[in-house]
């Protein structure tokens, strides 16, 4: 955290990415659409660094996006940043549950704009209403809980994932509610690559958890 600004630097990502960020968010913003950053984002925010090639937004099919006139505003903000878009016909698909994700581009830097249309349903409405607003990347951006971003992150699975979720255990050290995060890792199907990686932290770190 840089004190004079009260800004997340952008560490690990270049200007090149944070022009596209900055297109990507104003474009949500302008269009007045809820959404959740994700992926590099969020885990930047709870301290775990590391290089990305995209910028991931999770807009929840029935929560973020209700209504045709909804995702119409939202279509000509994006075209107006310069991010190229499929046909619409691809997110009235999205919206209807047929499709998970829309990749899109941003046009001026070619970096991937991946729009999450759902990751875990169970989950989303939960994670949605307990998202947060954090200033980063000199934008303010609403982003998941920390244990939120730590589900998505363990359903995931990638090895990059896992490290991302050691990292937040380790770097939110005392500010994880760990009872939620064990009650919907449950539900979820996730508890025991929880307790894994909580394990994996006292093994790396004597026992921050």
């Amino acid at each position: 955290m840089d004190r004079r600004t009260g800004t997340t630097p952008a560490i690990g990502a270049g200007p090149i990415f944070a022009q596209a960020l900055h297109a990507t968010f104003d474009a949500l913003q302008e269009s007045r659409t809820p959404y959740m950053a994700i992926g590099y984002v969020a885990v930047s925010a709870y301290g775990t660094m590391r290089n990305t090639l995209d910028v991931d937004v999770s807009l929840p099919a029935g929560i973020a996006l209700r209504t045709e006139a909804q995702l119409d505003r939202l279509l000509a903000a994006l075209q107006k940043h310069q991010i190229q878009i499929p046909v619409k016909s691809m997110f009235i698909e999205a919206l209807q549950g047929g499709r998970k994700r829309i990749e899109a581009t941003h046009d001026p830097t070619r970096v991937r704009v991946d729009l999450f249309f759902w990751q875990l349903p169970a989950l989303d409405a939960s994670a949605f209403r307990r998202r947060k607003q954090r200033r980063l990347f000199g934008r303010h951006i609403w982003i998941p809980s920390a244990e939120d971003e730590i589900l998505y992150k363990l359903d995931a699975g990638r090895r990059k994932d896992v490290d991302d979720v050691i990292g937040m255990l380790a770097g939110q050290k005392g500010r994880l509610d760990m009872a939620y995060l064990r009650r919907w890792a449950a539900k979820l199907g996730l508890k025991g690559k929880l307790e894994m990686a909580v394990l994996e932290v006292e093994e790396r770190y004597s026992r921050l958890i």
